[in-house]
């Protein structure tokens, strides 16, 4: 089984997989700092109230899920400390394996998800596991899939 150590969340290392959005770097605020826009026409945004499940590693991953034309993004809302997982698509689209990483997210830092990134679900490391997710989606098309893979172990 693979084996995937958990990092603190670092922005160089996470440019490859989208943009950390980091409130702190607000004086007195970031404007367009994402771009929520899909390619597709007649998308709308969806902002979605995530209860996200508690989290105790080691765990075991079996699902990730991409929006192939939209970015994501995800908002810590209190003092929510999160878990990040994401890889790269292959070349027909499935998740390359080999670039899964995971990230530790302090509270106060959002993350935003370039097109075609597979991510998991999010996950909190304690209560509250409140998130803001914002994404341009529409719902016809399946700009949201799902995949189940191998297993793999998340460790600290």
């Amino acid at each position: 089984m693979r084996i995937i150590k958990l990092k603190p969340l670092d922005q160089n290392e996470f440019s490859k997989f989208g943009k950390v959005l980091d409130a702190n770097v607000a004086k007195p605020q970031i404007d367009y700092c994402i771009n929520i826009l899909s390619s597709l026409d007649g998308a709308r945004t969806n902002v979605s109230l995530i209860n996200a499940p508690i989290i105790q590693l080691p765990s075991i991953i079996t699902v990730l899920e991409r929006r192939p034309l939209s970015w994501q993004s995800y908002f810590p809302l209190g003092n929510t400390h999160y878990l990040v997982v994401v890889a790269h698509s292959g070349p027909y689209g499935s998740p390359n394996l080999e670039t899964l990483t995971g990230f530790s997210v302090p509270s106060g830092i959002g993350v935003s998800f370039h097109p075609k990134t597979w991510h998991a679900h999010p996950c909190c490391f304690s209560d509250p596991g409140h998130l803001v997710m914002i994404v341009e989606e529409f719902a016809t098309f399946g700009d949201c899939n799902s995949l189940q893979i191998d297993p793999f172990k998340l460790v600290e």
